[in-house]
């Protein structure tokens, strides 16, 4: 077994505004690590006509790979997410080969990869097959030979505390032998915990990204790289890289002292991450506001307007959800405590590079 450097990126979208390579200011901690694992927000295709009707569809020509071009041979990108499906089979057969012609290493959605003595898992709830179905329900044993890595595509979005679900499921995953869990989705950072001592980052949020369905708030500008240390087996000195998403959507590092500043106040959330009705209601008065808004000023609403009174239907049957209903009491809570001392923290510590 060998010793290797691993850094985790999160919600990629290929793409920046004024034709800019979109990694240029990380390119110098990119070339510290053995291996750089990002999570692929979009399909790579040329076709023009998407296969669903959403509210937002995600897209990237095939070209903007070239952006890692200079990397190629350490990056391995995770597919596993709510878009890889937006252009249908056809865009995820796209997205493979263009990845393969342009010899980029990948983490399927039917099988994991194995590099060394690492197994890289990518998975998502929203992925309906046997094999993504078996590592979410419980059915799947991950063998102990080796270092098991799990990247999930899971969560709220918009939301800076975990769910009560995913606890749980982070929880089951490690009883069945996973080493590292690695989350994205929520498109702002949520804390870097342990659970039984292994490691949860339960979202690095978004990496070059930026909102489409609503308009973005600080937090969706901020995220976080993991970085991670592995010597014979075991996993040492797991850190976060903090950085600003600039109006370019180039992440740009923060400075040491930004990257303490927001360590610690996450290190004091990440602590308080329990399955109980306490952390329950806490979740709720964090999270309910934002839930509501983001489903029907992001999702229900434009497709609504998009697509006609089809979409009526499954608007009301959100609407009637009880795991909506269950949210319209905390509706009024619209800056919780988690907000205020984040927030705080974040304005202080972006504005050396804003």
């Amino acid at each position: 077994m060998g010793n290797y450097r691993i850094l985790f990126c999160g919600d990629t979208l290929l793409r920046s505004k004024g034709n800019v390579n979109p990694f240029h200011h990380v390119f110098p901690i990119f070339k510290y690590y053995d291996l750089i694992i990002i999570n692929l927000e979009t399909v790579i295709t040329d076709r023009l006509l998407p296969a669903k009707e959403k509210s937002v569809v995600l897209r990237t020509a095939s070209k903007n790979l070239d952006y890692l071009s200079d990397v190629r041979k350490k990056v391995v990108f995770s597919l596993a997410n709510n878009h890889i499906f937006d252009y249908g089979k056809e865009g995820y057969c796209d997205t493979v080969l263009n990845l393969r012609n342009k010899g980029f290493r990948f983490v399927p959605l039917d099988k994991p990869l194995r590099l060394w003595e690492l197994t890289l898992y990518s998975t998502s709830p929203s992925i309906k097959n046997p094999f993504q179905e078996k590592i979410i329900s419980g059915n799947h044993k991950f063998d102990d030979s080796g270092v098991n890595i799990v990247i999930i595509h899971w969560g709220e979005e918009h939301v800076m505390l975990p769910s009560p679900r995913q606890v749980r499921l982070a929880k089951d995953l490690i009883s069945r032998g996973v080493n590292l869990i690695v989350g994205s989705h929520p498109h702002v950072p949520q804390p870097l915990g342990k659970i039984n001592d292994i490691p949860v980052a339960f979202s690095l949020g978004n990496f070059n990204f930026t909102q489409f369905d609503i308009q973005p708030t600080f937090l969706n500008h901020l995220g976080y790289m993991l970085g991670v240390n592995i010597q014979e087996g075991k996993i040492y000195n797991v850190k976060r890289i903090w950085y600003k998403v600039n109006s370019q959507l180039q992440p740009v590092p923060l400075t040491s002292s930004c990257s303490r500043k927001l360590d610690m106040i996450f290190q004091d959330i990440s602590e308080k991450i329990t399955v109980n009705f306490r952390y329950w209601l806490g979740y709720m008065r964090h999270s309910s506001y934002i839930y509501l808004r983001t489903n029907l000023k992001g999702g229900c609403l434009p497709r609504l307007r998009k697509y006609g009174l089809r979409h009526l239907p499954p608007l009301l049957k959100w609407l009637f959800h009880p795991k909506t209903v269950l949210r319209v009491p905390f509706i009024f809570v619209k800056d919780d405590s988690v907000f205020r001392e984040v927030r705080s923290t974040f304005l202080e510590a972006t504005s050396l590079i804003s």
